[in-house]
């Protein structure tokens, strides 16, 4: 449950805090979007991971606080922190399963005049613990022609991982591999590392530096 400043109360789902504006999704009024600094209180009992503008990291449910306000109950303590000090919230839900997000998408179309039929399939998955994060996505493009000329059957799948090291220092590591065949392309393979730093983390501004290696052969 949100309660603004104003006294108003919006009993919803939250789903995230991110640049500023929350999300809740609610039974009467869908998906709404609320600018954060016009929040007083936020309780839940889903299990969120909080971080604030100096880097740290907290996980636990948002329990009754007091106004301007956020009241993290993790398992071992309980921790008030200022609202305007919260720059991220993130849903991650108590089992290992409800630790993922993802999507799936799924399309088909068939020209008759030219007789060509293209199947497309686009896929994100992520997995979020407080201090990493793992992602694996991919697309794949078929195309049958009557000729079975001009194929343009295309696809790639990449991953990546990120560690979040002390306040705001970050590492990471992440491959891919793409296939094109109007480009000619029979396999691309890519391998990086990177690290950086975050140097602005607040409502209105989110700075970071990074440098890294990326190898890649065809």
């Amino acid at each position: 449950m949100v309660t603004l400043n104003n006294g108003d109360r919006i009993t919803g789902e939250v789903k995230n805090l991110d640049r500023g504006r929350i999300e809740l999704s609610t039974d009467d009024i869908g998906t709404i979007f609320l600018e954060w600094d016009k929040i007083a209180t936020l309780v839940s009992t889903s299990l969120f991971e909080v971080g604030t503008s100096d880097g740290r990291r907290f996980v636990g449910s948002l329990g009754i606080s007091p106004g301007r306000s956020l009241v993290v109950i993790a398992a071992l303590d309980t921790v008030t922190l200022p609202i305007l000090e919260v720059t991220s919230i993130r849903s991650l839900g108590r089992g290992f399963w409800n630790q993922f997000d993802g999507s799936l998408d799924i399309g088909f179309s068939y020209t008759k005049s030219s007789e060509i039929a293209q199947l497309n399939v686009n896929s994100s998955t992520v997995f979020r613990r407080p201090a990493f994060e793992a992602r694996l996505t991919g697309s794949g493009t078929l195309t049958h022609s009557g000729d079975d000329e001009g194929r343009d059957d295309r696809g790639t799948l990449q991953a990546s991982y990120f560690r979040f090291r002390g306040p705001r220092l970050y590492v990471g590591a992440g491959g891919g591999v793409e296939t094109n065949d109007s480009l000619g392309l029979a396999l691309r393979t890519q391998v990086g590392f990177t690290a950086g730093l975050r140097w602005v983390n607040t409502n209105r501004a989110q700075v970071s530096t990074g440098a890294g290696l990326a190898v890649n052969d065809e």
